[in-house]
């Protein structure tokens, strides 16, 4: 089944590919998209539509979702393009940079990390699906939205809480089940940090409790000449939460 691409802005621009977290989907980088579309060729995708719409319900594997960027780049002929991914958006890079080190000319990196799950962590996604086969997937879907927001945008920015919970809810209790198990079973790709030599800017938000700034900025100073940024009064969704200053500091970055 071919993934639908969002295209965005003059395509003789240099190319920028956006990869989005779980649970979300391409709507989480509009704000980013609003503004590099002037500069850039903006291009998104859904990694899990096709999860969603297929009756094809055969089990995932994390490397999947890689040979899907592998397949959109392909198509689409970008020769290094720019990538930005968050949390699952930045796995899927990191494994994609492991299996071919020189794909992109520049990397932003959100609110992501490198190591594979805990044991800890591999028993919460086990509890995630025990929680949809309990409760339904609204309420897990809902619960694990509002984890990845801060307390600041929760109780200050409603309407970016409410985007959050409106994109997050279009996901099926199959895609959302294949992605935990998928993302469950990836590799660790903390060694091929030291490799990248392209540009890089890592981001974090400031209350992010799932990759916390003390772990983005271990990861930061292993990539040479990576650039660290705080995302203040954002979560683990930094880009979505404080659109504003994050896109200020992408422009930064690409425009050096």
């Amino acid at each position: 089944m071919k993934i639908k691409l969002y295209k965005y802005g003059n395509k003789n621009n240099p190319p920028i590919l956006f990869i989005h977290g779980f649970p979300f989907d391409h709507r989480m980088w509009k704000a980013q998209i609003e503004v590099l579309k002037k500069q850039f060729y903006c291009i998104t995708y859904d990694i899990l539509e096709k999860l969603e719409t297929s009756n094809n319900k055969s089990p995932q594997f994390f490397e999947f979702f890689v040979d899907d960027l592998f397949g959109i780049l392909e198509k689409e002929k970008l020769n290094k393009p720019i990538v930005c991914g968050l949390s699952m958006g930045g796995y899927i890079i990191l494994r994609a940079v492991e299996r071919k080190l020189d794909l992109f000319s520049k990397i932003i990196l959100c609110d992501t990390r490198t190591e594979a799950d805990s044991n800890e962590a591999k028993l919460k996604r086990v509890e995630g699906f025990r929680k949809i086969e309990k409760f339904g997937i609204k309420k897990f879907l809902k619960e694990f939205t509002e984890n990845t927001l801060s307390d600041f945008t929760k109780k200050t920015n409603l309407s970016i809480y409410k985007k959050a919970l409106k994109i997050s809810k279009d996901r099926t209790e199959y895609s959302t089940k294949s992605a935990l198990l998928a993302i469950h079973g990836r590799n660790d790709t903390t060694s091929v940090l030291q490799k990248i030599s392209v540009p890089t800017l890592v981001i974090c938000g400031e209350y992010d409790t799932i990759t916390p700034v003390q772990s983005m900025e271990k990861l930061c100073s292993q990539i040479q000449g990576g650039e660290f940024i705080k995302v203040p009064n954002a979560g683990h969704l930094a880009p979505f939460e404080n659109s504003k200053f994050t896109n200020e500091k992408i422009l930064e970055f690409l425009n050096k």
